[in-house]
C-alpha cells in the first residue's frame, strides 16, 4: 500500500480466516514464526525504498509490536519462549539502529515491551 498509486476500499469481505484447523498457526511451530518472516520482508522493502521508510517506519514498528503481542497471546504455551526471544532480538536490532523513537514508545504497552526486551 505504501507504494501504490491508488487504493480502493469496498464494503465486501474477500478473505475468510478459519481458526478451527488443527494445523493452524496457533498450534504449529513453523507457522507461529511466520510473522517474523513477514516483517523481515517489510524491512527489506524499506531498505529498497528509503523515502517510504522515512515516513512509515514508526507506524510499522508500532503495528509490528502489537502483531507480535497478539501472536504471542494466541500461540501454544510451549512455543512462547522461542517466540519471545525472537521478538526481543528483532526489537533490539531496531533499538541499535535508533529506530525506537518517542512516538513508538508513546503508543505501545511499555510493560510488555520491557518484558520482551528483558526475556530475549
Amino acid at each position: 500500500m505504501c507504494s501504490s498509486n491508488n487504493i480502493v476500499i469496498t464494503p465486501n469481505a474477500y478473505v475468510y480466516y478459519r481458526q478451527d484447523n488443527e494445523n493452524s498457526s496457533i498450534n504449529s511451530k513453523e507457522k507461529s514464526k511466520a510473522i517474523f518472516a513477514e516483517y523481515e520482508e517489510v524491512d527489506k522493502f524499506f531498505t529498497e525504498h528509503r523515502n517510504i521508510k522515512y515516513w512509515a517506519n514508526t507506524n510499522k514498528l508500532i503495528k509490528q509490536f502489537f502483531d507480535y503481542k497478539w501472536n504471542y497471546n494466541r500461540i501454544d504455551d510451549k512455543l512462547k519462549p522461542k517466540f519471545i526471544k525472537q521478538a526481543g532480538k528483532d526489537f533490539k536490532k531496531y533499538e541499535k539502529l535508533n529506530e525506537l523513537n518517542s512516538m513508538f514508545l508513546e503508543h505501545i504497552d511499555k510493560e510488555a515491551f520491557n518484558l520482551i526486551m528483558n526475556l530475549s
